[in-house]
């Protein structure tokens, strides 16, 4: 596919639309991912800055994380795209502000909550803590277990290349090793996994994309019971 060089002002072209509409109908995995970082993910990355500081999504705390998990987030939903809803552009603009806006609504909602809920909100998870510490916690560990065996189902499954490989394997680490970590939260994970796989952050984030879909099938099997029953 001939690609036009892009105005620095006119960051998503025609090509774009044709890159997105070709990742859409190619089965080649391979092919897709070339596909993505070459045509699509530095575009996603801009538009999702452009939209940062146009809406003044700046303030929001960690906002950094926030445009990686953004960045991932507009993987997972690339093959929804269709012609009839639209340019690629105004669809995935339009995902990227609505999911921006719930973000920081959810974070203000947390900064609301006034002392005295955040007091009973924690006397009661003291409460609750001293009646079934126990059940928390195994239940805490078993799932931690459960998925650990499921990262490894997906190596023996998948054919991973190189960079997954990677990640995967440094997702087994921070699994075999998350009673000894002394953060998690989503920026030291990534930290974690940058540290771990020497990748940059972009081809982590292509990675973890990928897994997004697993993992979601994996937490719904194992909130409604079914993963205990395989």
């Amino acid at each position: 596919m001939p690609r036009k060089k892009k105005r620095s002002n006119d960051y998503f072209t025609s090509d774009t639309q044709n890159a997105i509409l070709e990742y859409v109908s190619e089965t080649n995995h391979r092919r897709r991912d070339i596909i993505y970082e070459t045509y699509i993910y530095p575009v996603f990355c801009e538009m999702v800055e452009k939209i940062v500081f146009t809406f003044h999504y700046n303030n929001i705390p960690d906002v950094d994380t926030l445009k990686v998990e953004c960045q991932a987030f507009l993987v997972t939903v690339l093959d929804k795209y269709k012609p009839t809803k639209g340019s690629a552009f105004s669809y995935f603009s339009v995902i990227t502000k609505n999911w921006f806006l719930c973000k920081s609504k959810k974070i203000a909602s947390r900064k609301e909550v006034p002392f005295e809920g955040q007091l009973k909100t924690m006397n009661t998870e003291t409460i609750g803590c001293s009646e079934d510490c126990y059940d928390q916690d195994r239940e805490r560990k078993e799932f931690w277990n459960s998925l650990n065996k499921e990262v490894m189902r997906w190596v023996k499954l998948s054919n991973l290349n190189e960079n997954e490989e990677k990640v995967i394997y440094a997702i087994k680490v921070l699994l075999d090793n998350v009673d000894n970590l002394e953060i998690i939260t989503r920026k030291s994970v990534y930290l974690y996994l940058r540290e771990i796989t020497d990748l940059p952050t972009k081809k982590i984030v292509i990675v973890l994309a990928k897994l997004h879909k697993k993992y979601n099938n994996f937490r719904q099997d194992w909130n409604s019971g079914n993963y205990l029953n395989r």
